[in-house]
């Protein structure tokens, strides 16, 4: 019966299509329900403050959402090692 089962697995190729958008975020929240985590990177443009006096500056500045990721503790925890192994082999290159 394994044997059967074997035989009628398949192989399947997983093929990343062309990632050429990319969004900028300089702002990341995170938030966590007891079975997932919630990570919303965020792009936040700071309020002009050429020629204003401090009245005339905004009191509240808006983070634009760009990503939205909702991922299982497992896949945070790879996520987590695989963002640390890339930033230390960054560092590397750099020499620090």
């Amino acid at each position: 019966m394994a044997d059967e089962k074997k035989s009628k697995q398949k192989q399947v190729r997983v093929l990343w299509e062309d990632a050429t958008e990319y969004k900028y975020a300089n702002n990341l929240f995170i938030a966590q329900n007891g079975e997932e985590f919630c990570l919303v990177f965020g792009h936040l443009a700071p309020p002009n403050t050429t020629n204003r006096t401090v009245e005339e500056i905004a009191d509240t500045v808006y983070v634009k959402p760009v990503a939205s990721l909702v991922i299982s503790p497992n896949s945070l925890e790879a996520f987590i090692k695989l963002l640390n192994d890339q930033f230390n082999d960054f560092n590397k290159k750099r020499g620090k």
